[in-house]
C-alpha cells in the first residue's frame, strides 16, 4: 500500500526513535487518518529488517480483526492472533513474525507462556489506554521490548499521564491540520437547545473525568429528551448517514425506536445483546451485527445507534453526521465519536497529490462536510465538550461562545472554523470600537477640564494642574494665523512664546490655549 506524505513522515520519525535502545515512543494522528496502516507497515518493517518478533496490541475486537486485516494487505500473509480461543500456534515459536494481541487475553498463565524476550516489538493501537494495569503487566512482562503507542486521543480525562509509559512523541498531527490538507471533510456543527432537558443533577463519576453515566441515563432516556434529540436528529439528517451516540443500550434502543416511527426501518441500534419486549437479553449475534453494519455503508438503513460500539475501531467512511445524544466533558470520547464522521468517502482524496485538489474533491462529493448535532440543554454545573474544544482548545472562552451561538443559530449548521473566525473577528472589532468610544470619551472630558482651569501651559506651573494632552488631539496641527494669535496674545501679557512651539502643538490645544488667554486678558484688564 503506498503511504501518505504524513505517513511516510511520521514512520520515519518513528523508527528513528524505535531504533534507539529501551525506545518508547508514542505516534498521534487524528481517527480516519490511517493509523492500523502505518504501524501494520511499521511492524512488517521490523520482523523483515531482522529486528525480532512484533506483538500488536488492541483491547477489543474489531481493532484486533482490522490490525489482522490491514497487515495481511501489507505483507500478504496472516498474522498469528492471541485472543480468545485464538492461540499463537507452536509453529510461531521460531518464526520471526507478527502476533495481534488481545490486552484481555494475554495475562495470567497465558500471558506468562510466553518468554520475556520472545518480542522485541510492543505497538500499541488506541494507545491512550495503556496506562491500566492490564497494559502494564505486559508491558512489565516483556521489559526489554520496545514500545511503539497510537492514538488520536493523547490527553486522558482521567488526568493519568501517558509520559508514565512513553518517553517521547514521535510524531503527532492536529484534526484541523488534517483538515486543511484535505485528508478529512471539514466539519460543520448545530446546536439544538432542550430546555426541559436540565444536567446540573447529574453528578460526576468516581474519577471525577466525565459525568456520572448511570444519572445521566436516566435524565437523557425520559420521553421528552427522546423525543427532543430523535425528532431534529431525523429532520437534519435528510440523506445523510447517521451515527447516534446513546448512554446506554436502553437508550439507543429508545432513540432507535423513534426515529423508526418517522420511517419504517430507517434505524437499528447496536449492542452486545438485544432488549427483548419483556425486558430480557438476547444475545446480539456477530453475524446480525456484521449484517446491520454492512447495511448501513450500503445506504440501506440511514441510522444506527449504540452506547459505546462506534467510538474505536469503526470505519464507515459514508457516516456524514454524528448526533451526540451523550453529552461529556471528556475530550477524548468527543474526538472519538466526531472522529466516526471526519472520513471522505473511499477513493477520493488519495488519487491527488495536491491539497487544494483534494479538498475541491472533498466538496464536490456526496459528503462535503460532516455534521455534528449537539443537545446542550440548561448546565451551569458541567463544562461540557463540543466540536470546537477539539479543533481549537486554545480558543478564548468569549471566542467559543459566540461562535456557538452562530452555530446554534444557523439552519443547517455552521462550519466550525468559520464560525469561530468571525467570531473572533467580531469580538475584536467590538474591542476597538469600545475603546475608541472611551478615548473620545476621555478626550471630551479633558477637554473641558481644560477650558475650565485658568492655568499658563507655559507659565510656571508647580502644584498646580497640568493639563494632559486628550488621546484624539494629535494630528492635525494649528493655522499660521492661530499661531500668530497665540503668539500676539503673549506679547499683550507679556510673555514670549516659540513659533515653532506652538506650531508643533494640536490644533485643539492651541484652540484651548488661546481661550486662557483671553480670559486672563479680561481679569487683568488688558485690550486686544
Amino acid at each position: 500500500m503506498k503511504l501518505r506524505d504524513y505517513q511516510t513522515d511520521c514512520l520515519d520519525a518513528c523508527w528513528q526513535e524505535l531504533r534507539k535502545d529501551a525506545a518508547r515512543t508514542l505516534a498521534v494522528l487524528p481517527t480516519g487518518t490511517g493509523k492500523t496502516v502505518l504501524f501494520a507497515t511499521i511492524a512488517d518493517r521490523w520482523h523483515k529488517s531482522g529486528y525480532g518478533r512484533v506483538l500488536i496490541l488492541a483491547h477489543r475486537y474489531e481493532l484486533i480483526d482490522q490490525a489482522a486485516q490491514k497487515y495481511e494487505r501489507i505483507a500478504g500473509y496472516r498474522p498469528e492472533i492471541e485472543m480468545a480461543s485464538s492461540w499463537v500456534s507452536h509453529g510461531m515459536w521460531s518464526a520471526n513474525h507478527v502476533v495481534v494481541g488481545s490486552v484481555a487475553t494475554m495475562r495470567g498463565k497465558r500471558l506468562e507462556r510466553f518468554p520475556r524476550d520472545f518480542f522485541s516489538l510492543i505497538i500499541v493501537d488506541e494507545a491512550h489506554h495503556c496506562t491500566a494495569p492490564s497494559y502494564r503487566k505486559i508491558f512489565d512482562h516483556f521489559q526489554n521490548a520496545r514500545i511503539l503507542g497510537v492514538t488520536a486521543t493523547p490527553d486522558r480525562s482521567d488526568k493519568s499521564p501517558l509520559g508514565k509509559i512513553f518517553h517521547t512523541v514521535a510524531y503527532s498531527m492536529e484534526i484541523l491540520d488534517a483538515i486543511h490538507s484535505g485528508w478529512l471533510v471539514p466539519i460543520r456543527q448545530k446546536f439544538i437547545r432542550c430546555n426541559t432537558l436540565n444536567l446540573d443533577d447529574v453528578g460526576n463519576n468516581w474519577k471525577g473525568d466525565d459525568l456520572d453515566l448511570t444519572e445521566l441515563d436516566k435524565v437523557m432516556r425520559q420521553d421528552d429528551a427522546v423525543h427532543r434529540i430523535a425528532k431534529p436528529t431525523f429532520e437534519k439528517a435528510g440523506n445523510r448517514q447517521t451515527l447516534v451516540f446513546a448512554t446506554s443500550v436502553a437508550h439507543a434502543k429508545a432513540l432507535s425506536d423513534v426515529l423508526n416511527s418517522y420511517r419504517e426501518g430507517a434505524s437499528e441500534y447496536i449492542a452486545s445483546y438485544r432488549i427483548r419486549e419483556d425486558g430480557g437479553q438476547d444475545t446480539f449475534s456477530e453475524d446480525l451485527r456484521a449484517k446491520e453494519i454492512a447495511l448501513f455503508k450500503e445506504g440501506r438503513r440511514q441510522f444506527l445507534c449504540s452506547c459505546g460500539v462506534f467510538l474505536e475501531g469503526f470505519d464507515a467512511p459514508p457516516t456524514a453526521l454524528i448526533s451526540m445524544a451523550r453529552p461529556t466533558k471528556s475530550r477524548a470520547l468527543y474526538a472519538q465519536a466526531i472522529g466516526r464522521g471526519t472520513r471522505p468517502l473511499d477513493g477520493l482524496v488519495d488519487s491527488h497529490e495536491l491539497a487544494a485538489d483534494r479538498i475541491a474533491a472533498i466538496l464536490t462529493s456526496q459528503k462535503p462536510d460532516c455534521l455534528v448535532l449537539d443537545f446542550p440543554g440548561n448546565s451551569s454545573k458541567h463544562k461540557l465538550i463540543y466540536a470546537d474544544d477539539i479543533l481549537f482548545p486554545d480558543a478564548d472562552a468569549e471566542v467559543r461562545e459566540r461562535a456557538r451561538s452562530r452555530m446554534e443559530r444557523s439552519d443547517k449548521g455552521e462550519k466550525v472554523e468559520k464560525a469561530i473566525e468571525e467570531a473572533h473577528e467580531e469580538i475584536r472589532v467590538e474591542r476597538i470600537t469600545r475603546i475608541d468610544q472611551l478615548r473620545r470619551k476621555l478626550a471630551r472630558r479633558l477637554q473641558a477640564e481644560f477650558f475650565e482651569k485658568d492655568v499658563d501651559p507655559f507659565g510656571d506651573t508647580s502644584g498646580r494642574y497640568i493639563v494632559p494632552t486628550p488621546p484624539d488631539m494629535h494630528h492635525t496641527p494649528p493655522s499660521e494665523k492661530q499661531v500668530k494669535y497665540v503668539l500676539f496674545l503673549g506679547r499683550r501679557l507679556g510673555r514670549k512664546y516659540s513659533f515653532e512651539t506652538i506650531k508643533a502643538m494640536p490644533r485643539k490645544q492651541v484652540q484651548g490655549m488661546i481661550a486662557t488667554l483671553q480670559r486672563q486678558m479680561e481679569r487683568q484688564g488688558v485690550s486686544a
